[in-house]
């Protein structure tokens, strides 16, 4: 039981809350006055005597002890007048210890805030072992300074920031000094580095738009926690922060994946099904995802094996086949040059036995390198792409002119042939100037000259002074120059001329049949670029979704690939590169299920945490 709280003091002297109390108070006797407010006792009589009959009488009061013995004095006094010497109050006494102690307190901060090594003795904790490796070897001062403003600012400075003011750049941009390769500094603070219009386009009705903005490093990544804590671990909760569409489990909860991962066509065209059921059927080989894919050294990331390994053993024979005999740079067409001359179109060294009636068709690649002149360019779409100078009427003044413009435009380019201007482009690497300058020469002989008594053509580039050529012997896959054509012809403004060109060199006879495999896309820009190259996972702008091969092909029934990359015997992919927008495609394989992954990815067994195939900071670019 409780007990009972102590009994008022008799004498009625409680006075708690005053700095003074009276000095007889420790006696048990305290006067009923007390002392005033500044320790001073009042020194006043225990009773005001009256006067009854004459005489002068005590009238203390009954709680003071009654009526004294010796009365009041003749004149009417009190005889017993108190005085003391007052002492603190125990309230005061406390008050004094503790304002004492604060002062002390706040003496001892001072000091150490104002020592040099302030800012060690204010590290809540070590760093992670990353954060830790960094900052080796600096000092305090400059080892806080790298993240945090106010390490190198005085405590009077720290007072100020304290109501409201500033202190130099935010935590946030300190991280942004080193981190500003992988994160886009503008976008670092936006959720997921995103900007907010295309962020809502993605899923605006699932995220709480008022948390999308100014993320401060610090509220996912903090440190400080010791060398083995994870800065990038973030629970479930954090992110449903934002997220307002819970997900109890990712089984019950979270969406199919609709067409995952194939979201764009490969961009080297190969067809899986018809290399399973004809190509490698025909000659009685299995057909394994191995033949072509391997592991990188991490073992995340699938990579496509190169042509010699995956590829030579079947399409060498094609690559000869159609180059064989070399692939003609140049030729000189059959002018009428009197006609031309009549014109005022003067042309200067052309050979004779290329002179006579109208008549000849350009290769393609000499239309490329003419085509770099916009005159030259302009005057070809005006005669057609395909045009033949056998079709020039010689009775029209425009064509002859147009022709005429041509003609020149040849002359032109042997003439930087011959000097070398040419040389650095990669379109005519390895043709020396005195190559061209000997073809000319045969080419201006006027009988045509016997084969053995030609000097021998260094080199891949060979002259024939019997149909007035310049070609190219390609050396076999990856040829340099033949990549060069194929580039330069995807770079030509969109035009007739362009597409004539594509035709020529994405047929099945074209030189090396480069655009069977290789494909030819659009750009942002509204050009072409041809793809040299499969994808390299490692160069891809980093996504919302990732996934490590690795650890899935550990068990023996994912091993080769096709439990979760299954080829769709209903898909009709023929056309798939027939044009040029990547995302325009037909899929050769049946999307990834959910199901397929929530059969490992549950609470009981590999886990189902956001984290572990999502992620936060993304590249915008990998959105568009």
């Amino acid at each position: 039981m409780r007990e009972h709280l102590p009994e008022p003091d008799p004498q009625g002297y409680d006075r708690p809350n005053q700095p003074w109390i009276c000095g007889r108070a420790a006696t048990g006797d305290p006067c009923a006055f007390g002392p005033g407010p500044r320790g001073v006792c009042p020194s006043r009589a225990e009773c005001q005597p009256v006067e009854i009959d004459g005489q002068w009488q005590c009238d203390r009061p009954a709680t003071r002890g009654g009526a004294c013995d010796d009365g009041p004095t003749p004149d009417g006094k009190c005889c017993r007048a108190q005085q003391c010497q007052p002492v603190r109050s125990m309230r005061t006494v406390r008050g004094v210890l503790v304002r004492s102690a604060m002062i002390f307190t706040v003496g001892v901060a001072l000091m150490m805030l104002g020592s040099s090594r302030r800012n060690g003795w204010l590290a809540p904790g070590p760093l992670t072992s990353s954060h830790s490796q960094v900052l080796q070897g600096e000092g305090w001062n400059n080892r806080c300074n790298n993240c945090h403003a106010a390490a190198e600012q005085s405590v009077g400075t720290w007072l100020t920031a304290a109501v409201g003011q500033s202190i130099g750049p935010t935590q946030s941009t300190k991280c942004l000094a080193c981190h500003d390769k992988t994160i886009e500094p503008t976008l670092a603070l936006m959720a997921h580095n995103v900007p907010a219009d295309l962020l809502a386009a993605l899923d605006g009705d699932s995220l709480n738009q008022a948390k999308q903005h100014n993320l401060a490093c610090s509220v996912c990544h903090q440190e400080h926690h010791g060398a083995g804590h994870d800065l990038a671990a973030m629970s479930d909760t954090r992110c449903q922060t934002c997220h307002t569409q819970q997900y109890a489990s990712f089984a019950s909860d979270h969406p199919d994946f609709a067409m995952w991962p194939y979201q764009r066509r490969t961009r080297i065209a190969f067809n899986h099904a018809t290399h399973s059921g004809k190509h490698f059927a025909e000659k009685n080989q299995t057909f394994t995802c191995s033949r072509c894919h391997v592991e990188d050294e991490s073992r995340h990331v699938q990579l496509t094996l190169g042509y010699d390994v995956s590829c030579a053993e079947c399409h060498n024979a094609d690559i000869a086949t159609t180059t064989a005999g070399g692939v003609t740079l140049l030729t000189m067409p059959m002018l009428d040059t009197d006609l031309l001359a009549d014109e005022g179109v003067e042309l200067k060294g052309w050979p004779e036995r290329a002179t006579g009636d109208f008549d000849g068709k350009l290769p393609a690649m000499m239309k490329l390198l003419l085509a770099q002149d916009p005159k030259t360019l302009a005057t070809m779409e005006q005669l057609g792409a395909d045009f033949d100078f056998f079709d020039v009427d010689p009775d029209d003044p425009q064509q002859l002119e147009a022709a005429g413009t041509v003609a020149k435009a040849i002359e032109k380019l042997l003439e930087q042939l011959s000097s070398g201007e040419l040389a650095k482009s990669p379109t005519v690497q390895g043709l020396t100037p005195e190559l061209v300058k000997l073809a000319r020469r045969q080419w201006t002989e006027s009988d045509t000259p016997d084969e053995d008594e030609l000097p021998p053509m260094p080199g891949s580039w060979q002259s024939d002074p019997v149909s007035l050529t310049l070609r190219y012997e390609v050396t076999g896959h990856a040829d340099p120059v033949l990549r060069a054509w194929y580039d330069a012809i995807v770079r030509l403004p969109a035009g007739e001329l362009r597409g004539s060109l594509l035709a020529d060199f994405t047929s099945t006879s074209a030189p090396g049949r480069c655009a069977t495999c290789h494909s030819i896309e659009s750009t942002a820009d509204e050009g072409l670029v041809i793809n040299w190259h499969a994808q390299d996972p490692r160069d891809e702008p980093r996504g919302f979704t990732r996934f490590s091969h690795g650890p899935h092909l550990l068990p023996l029934e994912l091993r080769d690939c096709t439990a979760c990359h299954t080829l769709d015997p209903a898909a009709s992919a023929a056309n798939t590169y027939t044009g040029h927008n990547p995302a325009a495609f037909t899929t050769e394989f049946l999307p990834v299920t959910k199901a397929t992954c929530a059969a490992c990815h549950n609470k009981s067994a590999v886990g189902e945490s956001c984290t572990q195939c999502h992620n936060y900071h993304v590249d915008a670019a990998s959105l568009r």
